[in-house]
């Protein structure tokens, strides 16, 4: 039996969740972990991984947009993460 890595949904990409973490961490200049309020205290993390798995399998596109530590985040289904 082997681990999943749940950084990455089934298909091998990561999941939106990490990367709105890994973004904001990098424009912050600190690790992901160090990061507060965790994302979960602002966003369900599950609404941002679906958005990425379903757009994969070629549902329509949906644009989220929030604010976490200060950034406007806008995560489109079918594209680049934004964090300004």
């Amino acid at each position: 039996m082997t681990k999943t890595d749940r950084s990455e949904s089934s298909n091998g990409s990561k999941l939106g969740s990490i990367l709105v973490v890994e973004a904001v961490a990098r424009k912050m200049d600190v690790e992901p972990y160090q990061l507060q309020p965790p994302l979960y205290d602002v966003m369900d993390p599950e609404i941002l991984d679906r958005l990425r798995r379903d757009a994969s399998h070629g549902d329509a596109n949906v644009t989220v947009s929030f604010t976490y530590c200060g950034f406007d985040i806008v995560v489109p289904s079918d594209g680049e993460i934004s964090v300004e």
